[in-house]
């Protein structure tokens, strides 16, 4: 069995390494312009902040990043589709943050995988995500306040990668944290793409998200999850 890694707004991808220990085929993927892949491919007038992608070229749906950020993970699937020695009716997703939107993405996009694991997803209900100013949008939400005449552009192109339109062609099994209170995931977000997958799917939802996410207890406990699910169902 193989699982894609696929990484944070902020570069952090989760349990890689522990993945691979315990057996797992393990592929990190940083989509163009992200972590190891700037060294490849760096992204024109990138600013580094985080929010950066989200804002550019968001009224022109051919030149908008998230469209060719969910080509490169589709890649990613590619390539572990080709290894002999991984079981590519075994092939499995995860990620946090971004990762986690990405991961929700893959799953409406690509039969091919097996089990999603979304560990506080994003890229979810985008119109109130942007609202909200929540992780990742921040940009976008100003330039949308500076620009009210370009909003139904670039909320015509954001519903093209909105897993909120996306989760109904979910067919693998779906595994997602998100929390009561979390700033970055708002639960108001993330629960009704939740609702909508129509697959054999599971949440785990914490009380609160706010501070170590990708290493404190919410982490480690969502880790056990995540292996029990892989077992089950990979």
């Amino acid at each position: 069995p193989a699982v894609m890694v696929l990484p944070s707004f902020a570069g952090n991808v989760v349990n890689s390494g522990y993945l691979a220990q315990l057996g797992y085929a393990t592929l990190t993927l940083y989509p163009r312009g992200q972590g190891e892949s700037k060294k490849e491919w760096q992204l024109e007038g990138d600013t580094g902040s985080i929010h950066y992608k989200m804002a550019k070229n968001v009224t022109d749906q051919e030149r908008f990043y998230y469209y060719a950020a969910y080509l490169d993970c589709i890649r990613g699937l590619d390539f572990l589709d080709s290894r002999s020695e991984v079981n590519s009716r075994r092939i499995a997703v995860t990620g946090s943050s971004q990762g986690g939107g990405l991961t929700l993405a893959m799953a409406a996009l690509d039969q091919r995988i097996k089990v999603a694991v979304a560990r506080l997803p994003s890229l979810c209900n985008i119109p109130l995500a942007v609202e909200m100013k929540a992780e990742g949008y921040a940009e976008l939400h100003d330039y949308l306040i500076q620009h009210p005449e370009e909003r139904d552009a670039a909320m015509e192109t954001l519903w093209y990668i909105d897993n909120l339109n996306l989760a109904d062609a979910i067919q693998a099994h779906t595994l997602v944290s998100l929390a009561q209170v979390d700033l970055n995931h708002p639960y108001s977000t993330v629960m009704p793409v939740f609702e909508k997958i129509p697959a054999i799917k599971s949440v785990v939802i914490y009380p609160e998200a706010t501070i170590r996410i990708h290493s404190g207890t919410i982490n480690t406990d969502f880790n056990r999850h995540m292996i029990d699910w892989f077992t089950r169902y990979l």
